[in-house]
């Protein structure tokens, strides 16, 4: 088995005393699906834990993949801040349902003619 991982995980490893071998991703296609693979293991570490630390690693796995896809922090900063303002956050917790379909549990209804955004 192989997995991408951290730059300095080589020199951590040799100075525990670990054999650790590993290889550089040169080619970008590879080095991008490593990364894909990467952010649904950080991803998952989180939702099964909950932990809020783990969500360091699910934005170091972000930010590389956003490096490599060749767009600055600035211009995906303003792809954000974009999607923010044309659809909004989730201050006001708000869960989806269908007419047809039961509230969550512990869910409010906000008022039958309450528009879809």
């Amino acid at each position: 088995m192989f997995k991408l991982i951290r730059d300095k995980i080589p020199e951590l490893a040799k100075k525990e005393g670990q054999v650790l071998n590993y290889a550089t991703a040169e080619n970008d296609e590879l080095f991008v699906a490593l990364l894909r693979n990467k952010f649904a293991e950080e991803a998952t570490e989180f939702l099964n834990s909950g932990n809020v630390a783990e969500l360091a690693d699910v934005l170091a796995v972000i930010k590389a993949i956003i490096k490599a896809a060749g767009v600055s922090e600035e211009d995906f900063d303003k792809l954000y801040q974009d999607k923010l303002e044309a659809h909004g956050g989730f201050e006001k917790k708000y869960i989806g349902f269908f007419p047809d379909e039961q509230p969550a549990p512990a869910a409010q209804e906000a008022p039958q003619d309450t528009p879809v955004d």
